[in-house]
């Protein structure tokens, strides 16, 4: 039969917390060291996994009278999204989306302006050739954001795009995460 005794881990620590509740000001002391050291770590931890770069100017080439539809809407899905603007991201994704091309140069512009899951699973699956749509009707409209995610409507001259957008690196880089008609 095991003898038991006041050594041990579970003695120094029940010291410990018997220490700080023999006044309210160790206590209070000791709370409010507990409390600093875990918005240091938290601090911490959110500083090492999410770092502000700052965003690159892009150079975007000039276009000119000769340079076709397609040169010019690749043109400006190189340009970097308005930060915290679901909206633009949403707009320039329609444009794109509407856009008559061949389907290789198609998927080539909308995968930037999507999240990468949605680039590699269902974007592939569609094609332009199966957009009935031709132009965007109206500006696009927020339906609803709550904290990185943001749905918005788009409304173009065939029907209504009802767009989930996703802010994937908390800087407001917003891509489409789901494109479906509306209903």
């Amino acid at each position: 039969m095991p003898i038991r005794s006041d050594h041990g881990r579970s003695a120094a620590l029940r010291e410990l917390v018997t220490w700080s509740l023999h006044s309210p000001l160790r206590l209070l002391a000791t709370t409010s060291a507990l409390a600093a050291v875990g918005i240091a770590v938290t601090v911490g931890i959110n500083a090492a996994s999410n770092p502000h770069p700052t965003p690159q100017p892009v150079a975007t080439p000039a276009t000119t009278a000769t340079t076709s539809h397609s040169a010019a809407i690749a043109a400006r899905s190189t340009q970097p999204a308005v930060l915290g603007d679901p909206q633009g991201a949403a707009r320039r994704f329609a444009e794109t989306w509407i856009t008559k091309t061949d389907p290789d140069t198609w998927h080539a512009l909308l995968g930037p302006l999507c999240t990468p899951e949605y680039a590699a699973a269902v974007l592939p699956a569609t094609g332009p050739d199966r957009v009935s749509a031709t132009a965007v009707t109206a500006p696009p409209a927020l339906v609803s954001a709550v904290g990185r995610t943001a749905a918005v409507s788009v409304a173009l001259d065939t029907m209504t795009l009802a767009l989930r957008l996703q802010d994937v690196t908390g800087t407001g880089d917003w891509r489409v995460a789901d494109a479906q008609p509306a209903r």
